[in-house]
């Protein structure tokens, strides 16, 4: 990555899978090994050193004990987090990037609590948020997503009136803080009770994923919740969801957020959607280089063969291979098969 692509990923700012850092403080260290597993537990993502708050790319000190430092942090989640470290040198500033992949499993950070990334913050799974990452990732089958434990059974139930009429009202009000704060509402929610058996709730929630007036965090912030009630949504919850496949489909093909774009593909692969086959083909065949570069594909593949898509987009990519395309667009259907063949 040069300067440049740094730079539009600054401007750009936070969000579910970009996370600045000024220095590689000690104050930083004792609370990355939560940053790291948060990262993990959604999609993966980078965490930029040399970069303040405020968008502001002043640099960082780079001395030699950084990399060691923040490896020691990976290694105090369990499992450890996989990452990979990149350098930017734009003059005198330094940047280091930590590039941080999506867990096939559930992390846990140096508390022993299990964190993941909700838009630009961080949340904490309860053991419901567990079971739906573990269900995604292919170790609990969806019909399991019910258990018991040491402490009783685990159930949702169905939202009580007073909950419902407040949460509408905070997705539908006309401030923008409001809004926000009511997805984040139904992150929660959606843990204890059957929220989209409700169909002005999906109808909404449907609205608002469709709206050009919402910050692209909260939308992510949506499809985050609705991705979580597809693993473990009674099936009143998953047909409405199913029901949401052309807004999800046009969200990863049209959105100039390239972490919706990733977000709404994620889902389409979790409803083993043949959408999700047109959509990579379409990233593959369509995207411009810089557009490309950030999308990266290949990295969110890990669970298609689980999701029974594999063999479809191993055809999707012979086919491209077969065409008279570039020959950059063929070594992006390659890198896709080799992808798709690891893939659990």
């Amino acid at each position: 990555m040069n300067f440049d692509d740094l730079h539009k990923l600054i401007q750009n700012g936070e969000d579910a899978t970009v996370e600045f850092k000024q220095e590689v403080s000690q104050d930083v260290l004792q609370g990355l090994s939560t940053d790291l597993a948060a990262l993990a537990n959604a999609h993966g993502g980078l965490i930029i050193f040399g970069v303040t708050k405020a968008k502001d790319p002043a640099g960082c000190s780079i001395q030699g004990k950084e990399k060691e430092q923040i490896s020691q942090q990976a290694r105090n989640c369990q499992p450890p987090v996989e990452i990979n470290f990149e350098q930017v040198a734009f003059g005198q500033r330094q940047f280091l990037l930590v590039k941080v992949s999506q867990g096939r499993v559930v992390h846990s950070d140096l508390e022993r609590r299990f964190p993941v990334r909700i838009g630009d913050t961080t949340g904490y799974l309860d053991i419901l948020g567990i079971l739906t990452v573990l269900q995604q990732r292919g170790f609990i089958p969806a019909e399991q997503a019910t258990f018991v434990s040491s402490t009783g059974e685990f159930r949702r139930t169905e939202l009580p009136q007073a909950e419902r009429l407040a949460l509408l009202d905070h997705l539908r009000s006309s401030d923008p803080l409001i809004v926000t704060e009511g997805v984040r509402d139904l992150s929660l929610m959606a843990h204890r009770f059957e929220v989209l058996t409700d169909d002005e709730i999906a109808v909404t929630i449907r609205s608002l994923l469709k709206s050009k007036e919402i910050a692209e965090d909260v939308r992510r912030g949506l499809l985050f919740a609705l991705n979580g009630l597809q693993g473990w949504g009674v099936d009143a919850e998953r047909s409405q969801i199913e029901a949401f496949v052309p807004v999800f489909a046009d969200l990863a093909t049209g959105s100039t957020s390239v972490e919706t774009a990733r977000a709404a593909f994620v889902l389409l692969v979790s409803l083993r959607s043949a959408e999700a086959i047109r959509v990579i083909s379409e990233w593959v065949t369509q995207s411009s280089d810089e557009r490309y570069k950030i999308l990266q594909p290949a990295s969110i593949l890990s669970n298609v063969r689980y999701y029974g898509l594999d063999s479809g987009l191993r055809r999707a990519m012979y086919k491209v291979l077969q065409a008279p395309f570039s020959e950059e667009i063929k070594r992006r259907a390659s890198v896709i098969l080799e992808s798709v063949r690891q893939s659990g």
